[in-house]
């Protein structure tokens, strides 16, 4: 959403983990996972820079979730970092035998 929200800035590793307050590694991984999903695009050069990208059938999804974010972040916040439930595991655990205690 950072991105998004300022889509002619260039983002370096070091910008980007400087406003997300976090390290540059981690910012690197994001912006490579950003440009994988085509939300950020790669403008070269020394120190390595990306741009938001998100165009099309992309776009829309991004807004709503910033829009989503600016509304109500606990909620959004709360939605992203819930633990996601396996299927397989809840189909096991169903059938799992226990002993009477």
């Amino acid at each position: 959403m950072m991105l998004q929200g300022q889509p002619d800035r260039v983002w370096t590793c070091e910008s980007l983990s400087q406003a997300i307050f976090s390290v540059p590694q981690s910012a690197a991984l994001t912006l490579e996972r950003l440009e994988g999903r085509g939300l950020a695009v790669p403008l070269g050069g020394e120190p390595p820079a990306w741009r938001y990208a998100a165009a099309g059938e992309k776009a829309s999804p991004a807004g709503e979730l910033a829009a989503a974010y600016r509304a109500n972040r606990a909620s959004v916040i709360k939605h992203l970092f819930a633990q996601r439930v396996d299927p397989v595991r809840s189909l096991a655990d169903a059938f799992r035998i226990r002993k009477d205690r």
